[in-house]
């Protein structure tokens, strides 16, 4: 579902990284997991929270037309009102990326996506993967897509009171009720070519045709 969207978030993070990813990386890089849970954990993906934050810290904002030929080559996702902001903390290039994509499903219908994501020049994929999973309170899903090796995924469901449920390999009918009814979020975390990567996705109450 989303391999090719990884895939080329830490393609343009690689890109954008410029002199700051030839920099020799430093012996304790920035916490990416604590990153990642500030910006898009805490706030609803999607939401301007994360990007406002990253404003206020100083980040610098990358005009979503400069990556517009990117953003067009992702199939899985057809990605549109994309926030990106960057910045070398402690010799470590990182981004933030928040926005919306449609996902094309069978047929005619798409289903709308919110996300948030963090990518770090840095290699923490296991640690991510491990603090990810004490958040969870339980081990990943199975991913079953050879493009996703290196990563790990949670679904949960979060009501009203901010109360998480993490799904479990059998819970099709909560998955499926979650999914009507806006309910479910994904989380996303490992590491590709160097870089590590969390991500969370919402899908958006129904489909759309």
């Amino acid at each position: 579902m989303t391999a090719r969207a990884f895939s080329l978030a830490v393609l343009v993070a690689a890109c954008l990284a410029g002199p700051a990813a030839a920099q020799p990386p430093p012996a304790s890089p920035p916490d990416a997991f604590a990153s990642f849970s500030a910006f898009c954990l805490e706030a609803k993906p999607g939401s301007p929270t994360a990007l406002a934050r990253a404003d206020a810290a100083g980040w610098a904002r990358i005009p979503e037309e400069m990556l517009a030929a990117e953003l067009a080559a992702i199939k899985e996702i057809k990605m549109r009102d994309i926030g990106l902001r960057v910045m070398v903390i402690d010799r470590t290039f990182v981004m933030l990326m928040v926005g919306t994509g449609d996902m094309p499903l069978d047929g005619s219908e798409s289903l709308q996506m919110n996300l948030c994501g963090f990518v770090s020049y840095s290699t923490q994929g296991a640690a991510v993967r491990q603090r990810m999973q004490a958040f969870a309170g339980s081990p990943p899903m199975q991913i079953e897509d050879d493009e996703m090796q290196g990563f790990s995924m949670w679904m949960y469901i979060q009501d009203r009171n901010g109360r998480r449920d993490f799904l479990g390999e059998n819970d099709f009918m909560k998955l499926s009720r979650a999914l009507k009814d806006g309910e479910l979020n994904m989380l996303l975390a490992g590491e590709e070519t160097g870089m590590t990567m969390m991500m969370h996705l919402k899908p958006v109450s129904g489909y759309a045709n």
